[in-house]
């Protein structure tokens, strides 16, 4: 990657108001203008290639652009660390340390003890166990230089015993922090929980994590999150609706009793409320979402940054599209994409692979409820082949399911037939959930019946094999972002999905 992208990625990442201390630092920079410029340029003209931005600034600086280029580099990052430096806690409470050493060098021995108590104060109000321990390690030296004249030995061993006890707590903490990365890393590694089987995979961590749990006496703010954060992980891969919802909102509760403790930006938090919005999703209980979607919104602060506001956009956008087709409100989708086009789609090309996936799938499922095949498999087929390298990504595989339908549709049964033998032999050695079994052989059915009394009976066939699917809690994470049940009773049936949705929303 050359200094010009590196570029681009850092502008695209700097919040509202770095890039306008930005600015306003550098503004009087006369003689070196040519980095400002190419910072504007940048700035405004985010998507454009290296060789428009290089054209635009020859235009008006006359000099080429690399020289520049790796002075904006440098200058960014060290604008970035300063104005992180004055908001981190850690470097704050780092200066005072040093701080009191300098104190105490320079003979005035009670200032600086005053000073590592002051900044022990503000790191056991933030449970910042490393910075607890270097203060007292700090202040042991400075006993040890005075010869130990002015401490019992008593008050010695205290302090010593103090760093033993945030000692072990930290290590508890790295080992809670260990069980939920590696719960999440299997989950992103292995694919969602279909199964029982696949469930099973997991067992070795919720044993660990709940031995952890029940032996750890000490608990404070970092160990309750990390233990409701992997138990509410756990139980909305597992399908535990009600254990989720619980674990999520003492969550939730947590965060919002101790927002002191919250780092910046609160990924955590946001986290846990997207947890349960997914939760309440896949329970099908969109009237409970609000409420939660709510404090995603209130989390858009133009001091966080480019890549965190642009996930609280995607994470509002999502969850209200899905509702929207959930409960057939197709009319208000393209207001629902005008309000969010620069906001949030025109910048697509910024989220992480798996959002971008998920867009596109419920773009797909737009086009396909209003009976626009053509379309959803332009959207498709496009995203089949830029995203191939993530094939082993749970939203993935819901990609190609949907685009075998499509094909099937179209009756291409060479297609149709060489993936499903391909979904086939990627899920050997695992259990599949019933309703993936429904859609492969759903596939295999066309053409279709024309007759309405033919389209009965092959419904009566399926509509049996789905109700009985339905009970498996597994499969319901297939359908939250598409409802295949939805789509293969259209087909059947010969009726358009807007029109069953419809009926559906008559009847609730």
């Amino acid at each position: 990657m050359n200094v010009f992208d590196k570029n681009v990625i850092l502008i695209a990442s700097m919040s509202k108001a770095e890039k306008r201390s930005f600015k306003l630092l550098y503004e009087n920079d006369r003689a070196n203008k040519a980095y400002l410029i190419l910072f504007d340029l940048i700035e405004q003209h985010i998507t454009w290639s290296f060789d428009a931005i290089n054209e635009a600034f020859k235009k008006q600086t006359h000099k080429t652009i690399t020289t520049a280029s790796t002075y904006l580099h440098n200058l960014i990052i060290k604008h970035l660390i300063a104005e992180n430096a004055n908001k981190s806690l850690k470097v704050i409470l780092f200066n005072q340390i040093e701080r009191a050493k300098l104190l105490f060098d320079r003979k005035l021995v009670d200032e600086g003890f005053e000073e590592l108590d002051k900044a022990y104060e503000q790191a056991e109000l933030y449970e910042d166990e490393v910075l607890q321990l270097l203060i007292l390690r700090t202040k042991i030296r400075f006993h040890e230089k005075l010869d130990f004249t002015r401490i019992s030995e008593q008050e010695l061993a205290s302090i010593h015993m103090k760093q033993l006890a945030l000692t072990k707590k930290s290590r508890l903490i790295d080992q809670h922090h260990f069980l939920y990365n590696t719960l999440r890393h299997r989950i992103n590694r292995k694919g969602y929980i279909t199964s029982a089987q696949k469930k099973e995979g997991f067992n070795d961590l919720i044993i660990s994590e709940l031995n952890l749990s029940s032996n750890d006496n000490s608990v404070g703010f970092e160990e309750e999150k990390l233990h409701y954060l992997f138990q509410s992980t756990y139980f909305l891969e597992t399908g535990n609706t009600l254990s989720a919802v619980r674990n999520y909102k003492t969550l939730i509760e947590l965060f919002e009793e101790n927002r002191h403790l919250l780092v910046n930006p609160p990924i955590y938090y946001l986290n846990a409320l997207e947890g349960i919005i997914q939760t309440l999703i896949n329970a099908r209980l969109y009237d409970d979402i609000e409420s939660f979607l709510q404090k995603i919104r209130g989390l858009d602060d133009e001091n966080h940054p480019a890549d965190f506001r642009l996930h609280i956009q995607f994470l509002d956008y999502t969850t209200q599209l899905t509702v929207y087709l959930a409960k057939g409100n197709l009319e208000a989708i393209d207001a629902l994409n005008e309000a969010f086009a620069e906001s949030l789609l025109k910048k697509q090309e910024n989220l992480l692979p798996n959002e971008q996936i998920h867009i596109y799938i419920l773009q797909a499922a737009t086009f396909i409820y209003n009976n626009n095949f053509k379309e959803a498999r332009k959207i498709l087929s496009n995203s089949i082949t830029k995203y191939k390298v993530f094939q082993k990504q749970p939203l993935f595989k819901i990609l190609r399911l949907i685009y075998l339908l499509m094909k099937a549709y179209n009756e291409d049964i060479n297609y149709t037939t060489s993936e499903i033998i391909s979904i086939r032999n990627q899920s050997k050695g695992e259990a599949v959930n019933p309703i993936e079994t429904i859609i492969l052989k759903f596939a295999k059915e066309y053409p279709l019946p024309k007759t309405k009394h033919q389209q009965q009976l092959l419904w009566q066939k399926y509509e049996t094999k789905i109700t009985k699917a339905l009970t498996d809690k597994y499969s319901q994470k297939t359908l939250t972002l598409f409802d295949f049940t939805l789509y293969i009773k259209s087909q059947i049936l010969n009726v358009p999905i807007k029109k069953l949705l419809e009926t559906v929303e008559q009847k609730s």
